[in-house]
């Protein structure tokens, strides 16, 4: 016990150097959380991303509505595929999908 505490004491010591300083506050137990742009959870996983990405696509599709309602074909295409693909295929690379989920992400 007393060893641990010695080794505490260097790591406090330690961060205090660099200008870490522990808040000491107990990290909570959450299901699922939000890192770098992708969903984290434990269980079907897969599933709620593809829901989270096709209502990100469609936030951002309604964001661009004044562009879509224009008459302009190409430009449309073009903000389709640089702006809403990109949002709603962001990290697909890593999910493994059912032939629904993938139905749902067809265009």
């Amino acid at each position: 016990m007393e060893q641990l505490r010695e080794v505490i004491k260097r790591l406090l010591a330690l961060c205090e150097e660099v200008g870490l300083y522990p808040n000491y506050q107990k990290l909570a137990y959450v299901q699922e959380y939000i890192y770098l742009g992708q969903l984290i959870l434990f269980t079907d996983r897969a599933a709620k991303e593809v829901q989270r990405r096709l209502a990100l696509g469609w936030i951002k599709l309604l964001s661009l509505r004044q562009i879509m309602k224009g008459k302009s074909i190409d430009l449309k295409r073009q903000v389709s595929d640089s702006c809403i693909s990109s949002v709603v295929t962001f990290g697909c690379q890593a999910w493994s999908l059912t032939i629904a989920q993938q139905r749902k992400l067809q265009v």
